[in-house]
C-alpha cells in the first residue's frame, strides 16, 4: 500500500536491535546483577565483606551498587562485581578471629606454656573478653613445639592491634 518493501523493513529493525542490544548491554547486565544482589540478600547494611584489599563495612545496599566502608573511606562497587565474585561474608556481630603461632622449645611442658599463652592472651584489650582466648598445640617440628594462640575481637580493624599486643604479652610471659 505504501510501497515499501518488508525485507528491507524488516533488516532496518534487525540491525537496529542488535545495534540497541548492544548499547544496552551493560546497563541491563548491571540492572540484571543489582537485582539478584538485592534478591539474595546473601549480606546486610552492617555486615562484613572479604575484598581483596581487606574487610570493608557495608553501609548502603542498592540496585546499582553496595557501598562499603574500609579505613575511614566509602568505596562504591558495583553490583555486577558483586555478583560476580566469592564473598567472605561475617555478619555483624560475629567475632573475627586475630592470633598467631610461636615455637617454643620442647623442653618446656606443653600444659605450662598453654596455660601461660592462654594468661597472655586473656589480657588483651581488643578483645571481646578474657573467656575469648584460646591456645592449643598446633605441631611438633624439629625446633620445638609450635602453639597456636588467638583471641577474638569485634571488629577486623582490631585484628592488627590484637596480633601486636599479643605478640608483646608472649614476649613476656615466655622464658628467654
Amino acid at each position: 500500500m505504501w510501497d515499501i518493501k518488508l525485507t528491507t523493513l524488516f533488516g532496518a529493525l534487525g540491525v537496529g536491535s542488535v545495534v540497541l542490544g548492544l548499547a544496552l548491554q551493560s546497563v541491563i547486565g548491571g540492572l540484571a546483577n543489582g537485582l539478584i544482589v538485592l534478591s539474595g540478600r546473601h549480606f546486610a547494611i552492617g555486615d562484613w565483606l572479604r575484598l581483596d584489599q581487606g574487610y570493608a563495612k557495608v553501609v548502603q545496599v542498592d540496585w546499582r551498587a553496595v557501598t562499603l566502608e574500609a579505613g575511614g573511606e566509602r568505596i562504591a562497587v558495583p553490583s555486577s562485581k558483586i555478583a560476580g565474585d566469592t564473598l567472605r561474608i561475617v555478619r555483624n556481630g560475629q567475632p573475627f578471629g586475630a592470633g598467631t603461632s610461636i615455637v617454643v622449645p620442647s623442653a618446656y611442658p606443653p600444659d605450662q606454656v598453654i596455660a601461660a599463652l592462654t594468661e597472655a592472651a586473656r589480657s588483651i584489650p581488643e578483645s571481646i573478653g578474657p573467656d575469648s582466648a584460646s591456645c592449643q598445640v598446633a605441631e611438633w617440628t624439629a625446633g620445638g613445639i609450635r602453639y597456636a594462640v588467638g583471641v577474638l575481637v569485634d571488629e577486623p580493624g582490631k585484628i592488627g592491634r590484637a596480633c601486636n599486643t599479643l605478640l608483646d604479652r608472649i614476649w613476656h610471659v615466655l622464658p628467654r
